[in-house]
């Protein structure tokens, strides 16, 4: 018996959609429809050949930090790290906001270089 649902009428979703990108792409089970969207989005000259999906919230460690959710969190075979977000719509601070998930990103570097005495 499989666990598949099967529908008698086909749905829509658009994939644009925050809660569907974050279904599709930050899924355990589907790993590989991220994997498949980052070598099309980059073109790595080497293609990344698995992904993990990581825990898309940054809990705040300080009263004043801000609290985050990454719409995808991933790293690939060779540990860089993937912080996919979706936009829809051209966001008034933009670049403040991607400098703030690049620089958390940056810190979960350093913590993996410090876990792994890599200073």
């Amino acid at each position: 018996m499989t666990n598949r649902l099967i529908l008698d009428e086909t749905i829509e979703i658009d994939p644009k959609v925050d809660f569907a990108c974050k279904m599709l792409l930050g899924n355990e089970q589907y790993t590989h429809l991220t994997v498949h969207f980052l070598n099309a989005i980059l073109k790595p000259r080497i293609r990344i050949k698995s992904a993990v999906i990581k825990n898309p919230i940054s809990d705040k460690e300080f009263e004043d930090d801000k609290f985050s959710v990454f719409d995808v969190l991933a790293t690939d075979e060779n540990g860089w790290i993937y912080d996919i977000e979706i936009q829809r719509f051209l966001q008034t601070h933009l670049a403040q906001r991607v400098t703030y998930y690049g620089s958390f990103v940056l810190l979960l570097l350093e913590v993996e270089f410090l876990e792994f005495g890599l200073t």
